[in-house]
């Protein structure tokens, strides 16, 4: 095992947030191995409304990483019930304003969080998708989102009572707002009501056919006891094509259940672990208006073993009140490294201090609670890395929201940051923390499910707010409704090692002079130019613009909308890549100014290099004091926000490395 003093990032709400992982629960703190499970309870935080509820959830972590669900079984508590009651099946209810504590109790391990309690004036609801389409027997999930005279708002899909306006159409769960294409027609409204307000959104039950469906990742290759979420999507013939998310509808399988399982559990539907080495397929298969369509992807499982963890950042200063992110790198037998950031179990020595989620894909998520020191620790397979993280609580003096101004189309959406700057000179990303509110609702909402991001409804501007500690700051979003007239692929005309996975975007032109990322909305293809299978890319859902480098050759790659198109030039070459080395020039910074972060991959033969900033991935941490270009052309470009110290951790096909950029 390894230990290592650094101060790192941490994360969280001051006033909101106490919980996590619990002081009794032993996962390789100091030099003890992992003796048990882990209890862990989300979410981590969150606000309710006066007689609305919210749904925790209770996940067991075993020490090999398995997960299982035991919201129904765990016994549930509340510190004040005067202020909110919590039921067997984890669902509180705010009674009267104020914080409470909720903890999760089973076999000897505990969980606490805490849950704050407001009571502001109710003024609409928003029910997201405003528009959708699906077939008959499919599921479609609607959102009710309600809306307070503050501007914020909270979501209560399952406080709200749902209704179709014909069922015979489309049924809707009146409870779950879960919506079932029953036969064809529409469009139906379907409504959410609570407390005597009411808002809707339409779907379509559509007649198309569907063209192909698709699964992901596609293909996989992991290591032996690992996990990993699937999911699937299905294309229909309609113009623009529509994507439908079926992860939750079809039937999943894999070929040799020797080799790996996977859940058709509600909870953990798409869930595979791998459980021997071998190679196998994993299989969708989707019922649908009498009719039934399959796909299938490759796996590979492979039998390396885990020789090292590497816990990362390091040398970061943060302070109470900030979020932050812990990545765990692993080093393999034959040489190799792989991000393992959410197969690891993260643990803190002191919880009051700082807690972290244990586990699955929020993993090495963490918050500060209190000023302090606590040791941060990632394990698996008898491997493990720790770090002393040191949390600082100086007072919040503002805040800045970027970008100031934006312009983006109807039905899209905007995503806003917010930096606090604080009383000993230093800054830190605070989106997380921050509580968000649209100045019109009509125009744009806030997401409740995605930290800063706004969905433009409709025609019209909206002040967007940051709001925290009695500080705030302000941008405004004006919400056009152009048409599209163009798109466009980036990166353009790359080369690129074999057996690489990497992402291709799409950005849309529109007629007022404005641009948008719409890589969710085209159809991508890749089409060899040369005999065999060059490379894949794909159109399921959260995988959109995913590509995999198969073998060695030339493949073009294009992005269709509509009439609409545009496509480029891939070039895949026979030598894999071995290990990254990140830079970022200058070092240091001036607010205000730029520095160009770039990726080196070096390949296996230990002479040949290829850049890869183009399709690598920049986080900076803390986060708040860089912010990188989201432009074509400008990958790894990032201007100065802030002072302080920064590791800028570069991310490539499952690689990684860090480099230091001091703003001044």
């Amino acid at each position: 095992m390894k230990t290592r003093l650094i101060s790192s990032a941490l994360v969280v709400v001051a006033l909101l947030l106490l919980g996590g992982c619990s002081k009794d629960d032993a996962l390789y703190i100091n030099d003890d191995p992992i003796e048990g499970k882990q209890l862990m309870v989300t979410p981590l935080q969150a606000t309710i409304n006066v007689e609305t509820t919210l749904r925790y959830q209770a996940i067991m972590v075993e020490k090999d990483g398995r997960q299982s669900d035991v919201t129904d079984t765990v016994d549930w508590s509340s510190s004040d019930k005067q202020l909110a009651s919590i039921d067997s099946n984890g669902v509180a209810t705010g009674v009267s304003e104020g914080a409470v504590e909720v903890t999760a109790e089973l076999d000897g391990l505990s969980s606490s969080v805490q849950l704050q309690v407001v009571d502001k004036p109710m003024v609409s609801i928003t029910v997201l998708p405003s528009e959708a389409i699906t077939l008959v027997g499919l599921t479609r999930q609607y959102h009710a989102t309600l809306n307070f005279s503050d501007g914020s708002n909270q979501d209560i899909t399952n406080d709200a009572s749902w209704q179709s306006e014909d069922s015979s159409l489309a049924d809707v769960d009146a409870v779950t707002g879960l919506v079932t294409g029953v036969a064809e027609g529409g469009p139906v409204d379907i409504t959410a009501d609570f407390s005597g307000l009411s808002g809707s959104g339409e779907i379509v039950v559509s007649d198309a056919a569907v063209t192909s469906m698709e699964i992901a990742p596609n293909p996989n290759e992991m290591v032996n006891h690992t996990q990993q979420r699937y999911h699937a999507s299905i294309l229909l013939d309609t113009t623009p094509v529509h994507k439908v998310d079926v992860t939750n509808d079809v039937t999943w399988s894999v070929a040799s259940d020797s080799i790996a399982e996977i859940s058709n559990d509600a909870a953990f539907k798409g869930g595979l672990r791998a459980l021997n080495t071998g190679e196998t397929e994993v299989k969708a298969l989707l019922a649908y208006a009498d009719q039934s369509i399959a796909a299938t992807a490759a796996l590979t499982v492979n039998a390396l073993e885990l020789t090292d963890i590497t816990v990362s950042p390091d040398d970061v200063d943060v302070v109470r009140g900030t979020y932050g992110h812990f990545v765990a790198m692993g080093e393999y037998n034959d040489g190799s490294t792989d991000d393992i950031t959410t197969q690891v179990i993260w643990s803190s020595s002191k919880p009051e201090v700082g807690t972290i989620t244990a586990n699955g894909a929020n993993g090495g998520q963490a918050y500060a609670v209190n000023a302090g020191e606590t040791q941060i620790t990632a394990a698996l397979d008898g491997q493990s890395d720790t770090v002393t993280s040191m949390v600082r609580a100086p007072s919040l003096e503002s805040i800045t929201v970027l970008p100031e101004t934006a312009e983006v189309p109807e039905k899209r959406r905007q995503a806003y940051t917010a930096t606090g700057h604080f009383s000993d000179g230093t800054s830190q990303d605070i989106t997380q923390v921050v509580q968000w509110t649209s100045g019109d609702e009509d125009a744009a909402i806030i997401d409740t499910r995605d930290y800063g991001v706004v969905h433009a409804i409709s025609a019209g501007s909206s002040t967007i707010t940051a709001s925290f500690l009695g500080l705030s700051d302000d941008a405004e979003l004006i919400v056009d409704q152009p048409s599209l007239v163009s798109l466009t692929i980036s990166p353009v005309d790359i080369h690129i090692p074999v057996q690489i996975t990497f992402n291709y975007k799409a950005t849309g032109h529109y007629d007022n002079n404005t641009e948008a990322d719409i890589t969710d909305l085209v159809v991508w293809s890749a089409r060899s130019d040369t005999d065999g299978t060059v490379a894949t890319i794909s159109n399921v859902t959260g995988h959109e613009g995913e590509a995999y480098s198969k073998t060695s050759g030339e493949a073009t790659i294009s992005a269709d909308y509509g009439p609409m198109n545009d496509s480029t030039q891939l070039t895949v070459t026979h030598i894999p890549g071995s290990y990254v080395t990140p830079s970022c020039s200058p070092s240091t910074v001036a607010v205000g100014e730029t520095t160009q972060c770039s990726c080196l991959l070096h390949l296996t033969n230990g002479t040949s290099t290829y850049d890869c900033t183009a399709v690598a991935k920049f986080m900076d941490n803390p986060a708040g004091l860089l912010r990188f270009s989201d432009q074509p052309g400008e990958e790894g470009l990032a201007t100065a926000i802030a002072p302080g110290s920064v590791d800028v951790n570069i991310l490539f096909d499952g690689k990684n490395g860090h480099v230091s950029v001091k703003v001044e």
